[in-house]
């Protein structure tokens, strides 16, 4: 009996010293596999900052060059000149839409965009996007039509942009004939909305729809030179998680593609009927700030083509000069966000509007990717725009920006 108790302690001794060793095995590998994990965050999160620090400083110089080749577009009058500046033009078109590209994707793997819905007339929205995308679909000998049947959405106004951006850019660049609908209409679920994007183009075989959606994924039967990174359906992939709208595609080779998403109905808005923004913005008074002198001269000199009148400044205390010097109103505040000497541009606005006593519409332009709508931008009613912004883009912001806030207005 005594050798069988001994037996059986034995036993059980031997148990208990394999489950520890089986525990300690399982805690080291436990630990190894926390270490492999800090490893590849801290690899993506260095990734994103190299992303961010890189995006931001190409994005600069790209918006002051934008803006400077649209002057000399229309000052050329060699017609050699003009083939030249067309060219360079191209280049940096793509160079723009590639930095974009990187921000977008930079921005939305963070894991810090937020969505904040809000009802959007998708009148408002797609006479924005008409206007924006008509001269690349008349270059391309495309038609393109709008129809948002006077429906509004409860979105998100940014990411809803951002997808359509990407999609109505698709379409454009893989239609060669024939032309590009977006239309808004009452879903069969109630109160839903569904956006279709159509098109004529090449379409996309079955085969290759799971993979549309990848990152850095060109499909290899479509045209080789059609720029691009591959990134423009990822993004709109991505986009439309943050906002909880699945994507549904429908292709046929040869026939062409429809992309459609589904948005909860929202409130009806009105439109304000005012004018589009080549007139419009004719006599805007406008402050504008920003601490790179280049930069500053560019925008400066574009918007006083389209006949506003400007206060430039490349910071607070020259500003403060120069709006001492006169008594007009303020139409809007466009500033970039670092300015010197850790001023931030939400900064000066908030002093600006406590100087006049107004909620003076503003616009903050940065070509950091950190800096993205939240309850700050919110709180102070600021507008993000990311550089760099073409001429036709930066006079639509500015006649949304100001429209938006004289509808507003009691």
């Amino acid at each position: 009996m005594l050798m069988l108790a001994y037996s059986i302690a034995s036993l059980r001794e031997r148990e208990h010293a394999e489950a520890r060793r089986s525990v300690g095995d399982r805690l080291e590998e436990r630990s190894c596999l926390m270490q492999q994990i800090s490893h590849l965050q801290e690899a993506h999160s260095s990734k994103s900052r190299l992303l961010a620090m890189v995006s931001h400083d190409l994005r600069q110089p790209v918006h002051a060059l934008g803006l400077m080749l649209g002057r000399f577009r229309q000052d050329a009058s060699s017609s050699s000149l003009r083939i030249d500046i067309e060219a360079v033009n191209d280049v940096v078109n793509s160079l723009s839409k590639s930095l974009t590209m990187l921000m977008a994707v930079t921005r939305l793997n963070s894991g810090q965009v937020i969505a904040l819905p809000e009802s959007v007339s998708l009148e408002r929205l797609f006479m924005s996007l008409a206007n924006e995308f008509e001269e690349t679909a008349a270059a391309s000998r495309l038609q393109l039509h709008f129809r948002s049947n006077d429906l509004s959405v409860t979105t998100d106004p940014n990411h809803l942009r951002t997808i359509l951006v990407n999609l109505i850019s698709n379409a454009i660049k893989y239609t060669p004939q024939g032309g590009v609908k977006v239309v808004a209409k009452l879903a069969a679920t109630p109160n839903t909305v569904s956006i279709e994007i159509t098109d004529s183009g090449i379409g996309i075989p079955a085969s290759e729809l799971t993979r549309i959606f990848d990152p850095f994924v060109r499909l290899h039967f479509r045209k080789a030179s059609v720029d691009g990174i591959g990134l423009g359906l990822a993004i709109v992939k991505q986009t439309a998680d943050l906002i909880k709208t699945p994507i549904r595609v429908e292709s046929v080779v040869g026939c062409g593609t429809t992309f459609a998403i589904d948005l909860p109905l929202g409130q009806q808005t009105q439109l304000s009927g005012t004018p589009m923004p080549n007139t419009y913005l004719r006599g805007l008074r406008i402050v504008v700030i920003d601490n790179d002198e280049t930069v500053l001269e560019s925008m400066a000199r574009t918007l006083e083509e389209w006949g506003c009148r400007v206060i430039a400044a490349n910071c607070w205390e020259e500003l403060d000069v120069k709006l001492g010097m006169t008594v007009s109103p303020i139409d809007l505040i466009l500033t970039d966000f670092h300015l010197d000497a850790g001023f931030s541009g939400y900064e000066l606005i908030k002093r600006l509007r406590k100087k006049h006593r107004l909620q003076i519409p503003a616009i903050l332009l940065t070509g950091d990717v950190e800096i993205r709508h939240g309850p700050e931008s919110t709180a102070t009613a600021v507008v993000i725009a990311y550089k760099p912004l073409s001429r036709e883009k930066l006079a639509l912001l500015i006649y949304d920006t100001v429209s938006a806030h004289a509808v507003q207005q009691p």
